[in-house]
């Protein structure tokens, strides 16, 4: 019954730093923003999410996604409460809810310079 009791008292201050438990979802592998470490997921966004999360008074629970249209399925359907890195639109913004961004990058595409294609413009070289 000591036991029983020390454990108890050792592991209530854990669970009474949550309020709950989020599960958010990502996209593996992406990096320098995802990784599946070792013993954890890493990466930028997960030390974000976590950062925020605990400063919140949740706890996190992250859940690999194979792509991030995937995500916004599972978080659409409730089966996920959060996700990182996701871009707003207005349908996503139907069923979600935005934070501000807490990073700002650029998109860009690139291609091999090839002599053919430096006629074509932006919208026949994406058909």
């Amino acid at each position: 019954m000591k036991y029983l009791y020390l454990l108890l008292v050792l592991l209530s201050p854990v669970a009474a730093s949550c309020e709950k438990t989020l599960r958010v979802g990502v996209v593996l592998p992406w990096p320098p923003f995802v990784f599946d470490g070792d013993q954890a997921l890493t990466g930028i966004d997960i030390d974000i999410s976590r950062l925020v999360l605990t400063e919140a008074g949740f706890c996190s629970y992250f859940v690999r996604f194979p792509t991030s249209k995937r995500g916004l399925v599972e978080l659409e359907k409730g089966r996920v409460d959060v996700l990182s890195a996701a871009s707003f639109t207005q349908q996503r913004a139907q069923y979600s809810h935005f934070s501000t961004p807490y990073r700002r990058e650029r998109m860009r595409l690139f291609w091999y310079e090839d002599p053919r294609y430096l006629t074509h413009s932006l919208a026949e070289l994406l058909t």
